[in-house]
């Protein structure tokens, strides 16, 4: 499996999280500005993210998912995230976090464990990494993220 790949399969597990690092820049909106994900794992706030910051950022966003606090993210605590931060869900979105909850839920129980995520998060740090330095920086963080044609919504 290329570092390609590697980085869409573990985005795809991390996602169920809402994380992902290479969603460092967030797109233009209407919405008032959030602190970037880059910066809000960024704990020393040196400019650079190591593996432990990754580490300790995902495992406290797992325990803000895991409603319950039973160790496991159902697909219902995974959809209600998301509905919490964009509001009502569209169709759409709702088929996007169940796809991303299967491609991360491992071993098929219905349940996502931190355990089934950071391998995950492990091998997409490692593919963000562009020089092996064990950090990754803005600019690397900004070049690993997906480029999306622009949207033209209609009015």
């Amino acid at each position: 499996m290329n570092a390609k790949h590697l980085a869409a399969a573990a985005l795809a597990a991390v996602s169920v999280l809402g994380v992902g690092l290479a969603a460092a820049q967030s797109a233009p909106s209407a919405r008032p500005a959030r602190p970037m994900l880059f910066e809000r794992i960024d704990a020393d706030k040196d400019g650079r993210v190591t593996q432990q910051e990754v580490q300790a950022w995902l495992a406290a966003r797992f325990a803000q998912v895991d409603q319950n606090k039973d160790g496991a993210v159902s697909l219902e605590e995974a959809q209600a995230m998301r509905q919490g931060r964009r509001g009502a869900e569209r169709p759409r979105g709702v088929a996007h976090v169940a796809a991303r909850f299967r491609a991360a839920d491992a071993n098929s129980d219905g349940r996502v464990t931190l355990a089934e995520v950071e391998p995950m998060a492990a091998a997409m740090f490692r593919a963000m990494d562009a020089n092996s330095d064990g950090v990754i920086t803005k600019e690397e963080a900004q070049a690993a993220r997906p480029q999306h044609p622009r949207r033209h919504h209609r009015g």
